[in-house]
């Protein structure tokens, strides 16, 4: 029993460890959200791009991404409000995926976006690995 004992401490243990690690992750990816969209509502497009991964920015060439975005605030005006929709967490093998949604909300519309921050398995480095930004219909 006492053996028994000890096996569900350290478990118990484990689990509580693996917790507290999944939520500085957690914690570390909210905030790299949030930078990114202080630096997308400053226009602050230099640290905006320093938060993405090479592989978006290698599929979502600067220039092409950065027009994009641009071309919103361009089309809705300036960005009012950040309002979150969901999140959550998908471990993969190679890291974990922290996949957050919004309702972007401008003067003249909103958009829906979804981030997507990867946190790799081999070094604590978090990054933007996916975004999608769906204007909706804009208004007068």
């Amino acid at each position: 029993m006492k053996r028994l004992s000890k096996y569900l401490l350290a478990f118990l243990l484990l689990l509580g460890l693996n917790g507290c690690i999944e939520a500085t992750h957690e914690t570390q990816a909210t905030q790299l959200v949030e930078q990114w969209h202080n630096a997308f509502k400053a226009g602050d497009m230099d640290t905006a791009f320093s938060l993405y991964d090479k592989g978006f920015l290698a599929d979502h060439p600067r220039s092409t991404w950065e027009k994009k975005l641009l071309g919103l605030t361009q089309s809705y005006g300036a960005l009012k409000e950040i309002r979150p929709t969901f999140q959550r967490k998908d471990p993969s093998v190679a890291g974990d995926y922290y996949v957050f949604g919004f309702i972007l909300v401008f003067e003249k519309g909103s958009a829906s976006e979804t981030l997507t921050v990867f946190k790799s398995l081999k070094d604590d480095k978090l990054s933007i690995a996916g975004q999608t930004i769906q204007p909706k219909a804009r208004s007068q």
